[in-house]
C-alpha cells in the first residue's frame, strides 16, 4: 500500500497554518481604547487596546534618538495631544508612520504570544528584528 499523501487532501491537513489576519487590522485594534476581536481562519481571539501610556513608552525605543529633532518633536506632540484612537489619522507622515511601527511591534508581540505567527515567519528571532539591525545583502554572482 502506498503512503503518499493524496494532494486533494492537502488542504485538510491538521498541520497546515489555518490563521488568516491583516497586520492593519491589529494595528487599528490596538488604537481603538476598546476591547475588540480577532477572527482567524482557525478562532476568535480577544484583543485589547493599547493604553494611552504606551505610546509615551515608546520615547525609549532605541530608534528615536535617531529621527530627525523635527520628526522627534512632532512626535512628542502627536503623542502628548491625540488620543489613542485617533493615531491612524496621522499614519503616512514621517513622526504618525514611526508611531505606527511601534504598534506594528505590539502587534507582531501579541501574535506572538497567542502562537499567530506562521511557522514559516519565525526564522528571525523577534529581538533580532529591529530598526537597529544592520541590512545584510546576499550577492548572487
Amino acid at each position: 500500500m502506498d503512503d503518499t499523501p493524496d494532494p486533494a487532501d492537502f488542504m485538510a491537513t491538521p498541520h497546515l497554518f489555518r490563521h488568516k489576519y491583516d497586520i492593519d487590522t491589529i494595528i487599528s485594534a490596538l488604537c481603538t481604547g476598546q476591547p475588540g476581536t480577532l477572527n482567524t481562519g482557525a478562532g476568535t481571539y480577544p484583543l485589547e487596546s493599547l493604553p494611552q501610556t504606551y505610546l509615551a513608552e515608546s520615547f525609549s525605543h532605541p530608534s528615536f534618538t535617531k529621527l530627525p529633532a523635527t520628526t522627534q518633536q512632532a512626535v512628542q506632540t502627536l503623542v502628548q495631544t491625540c488620543p489613542l484612537a485617533n493615531l491612524p489619522n496621522h499614519f503616512g507622515t514621517p513622526h504618525g508612520d514611526w508611531l505606527r511601527e511601534r504598534i506594528k511591534d505590539a502587534a507582531l508581540e501579541w501574535l506572538d504570544s497567542h502562537n499567530l505567527i506562521p511557522p514559516s515567519m519565525r526564522h528571525v528571532p523577534r529581538h533580532i528584528r529591529s530598526l537597529n539591525a544592520p541590512v545584510k545583502k546576499v550577492t548572487i554572482a
